[in-house]
């Protein structure tokens, strides 16, 4: 029995002094100027800006997002020509948090145009943030069909609408479709994209269905209105990008990187054109 002691003594020595303390140093981070800002087509701008936060501060839950409040923000239509400045005058609950607007709608003069150039300017604490993006034209749609798709692993039954189009030649586009129902007040919008890479100034298809968010389908007969979207290339990307990143985050997977195309800062400044709406009507 004292023999047994004795090894128990003698094991709890060793394998306490296995035990060590280690300190994690995490690196320094400096938080960049992070933008939100999509310009549509007839409309005034508004601007959402934040400071962006570290990797590992994934924990923090308490402060949400780190609205900034005094920077000096300016649009330039350099098309037309003309400047407007954005200020801060409203907030909207958006991510789980409150966010600050900036907008032009108590100063600006200007809605923003089709096939016109923007250029963003920022002056935040002495920092100079800049981008540019041009809105593109809206597209024509040329013609469009449905059918009935019976699946006995996704009842209840459901249509396909196969909506086509032709690209505008010579740009960069990326595409999506907005649903509308027949009152007009329900929208919902696809969120996959796809690029005319390959496919310049040809005639492109984009498919979607009468799903709506929440998985329902609308018993016919009933009328679903569509829009195709044209998205800025740098939009289009970076939505496309956000979506992978969503969808890829199994253990094996590599990381996606995000393009931006904000200089000196992180984020987006885009621009989309909506398409007239096309109502459909399902018998």
């Amino acid at each position: 029995m004292k023999k047994l002691n004795l090894f128990l003594i003698i094991s709890l020595i060793a394998f306490s002094g296995c035990q060590q303390n280690i300190t994690i140093q995490l690196p320094n981070y400096t938080p960049k100027v992070a933008v939100d800002c999509i310009l549509q087509d007839g409309t005034l701008p508004q601007l959402y800006l934040n400071l962006s936060t570290s990797y590992y501060s994934y924990g923090d839950t308490t402060n949400g997002y780190k609205s900034i409040k005094n920077a000096q923000v300016y649009i330039t239509d350099q098309t037309a020509n003309t400047t407007d400045s954005l200020v801060l005058d409203s907030f909207k609950y958006r991510g789980n948090s409150w966010q600050y607007i900036y907008s032009s709608k108590p100063t600006g003069r200007n809605t923003t145009q089709a096939g016109h150039h923007y250029v963003l300017k920022i002056n935040y604490n002495g920092r100079f943030i800049t981008a540019e993006t041009t809105v593109p034209e809206p597209v024509k749609v040329d013609h469009f069909d449905y059918s009935l798709v019976n699946d006995p692993n996704n009842p209840p039954p459901y249509h396909n609408f196969n909506i086509y189009f032709y690209d505008l030649p010579g740009q960069g586009n990326y595409y999506s479709v907005t649903q509308i129902d027949s009152t007009g007040t329900s929208e919902y919008s696809d969120t996959d994209y796809i690029s005319d890479l390959g496919f310049d100034g040809k005639l492109l298809e984009i498919t979607t269905t009468d799903y709506d968010e929440q998985g329902n389908v609308e018993p016919p007969p009933y009328t679903h209105g569509f829009r195709i979207n044209n998205a800025s290339k740098e939009l289009g990307k970076y939505i496309t990008d956000i979506n992978n990143q969503a969808f890829n985050s199994g253990p094996l997977n590599e990381p996606v990187t995000i393009e931006s195309n904000i200089n000196g800062g992180l984020g987006i400044f885009g621009a989309y054109t909506p398409s007239p709406i096309i109502y459909i009507h399902v018998k």
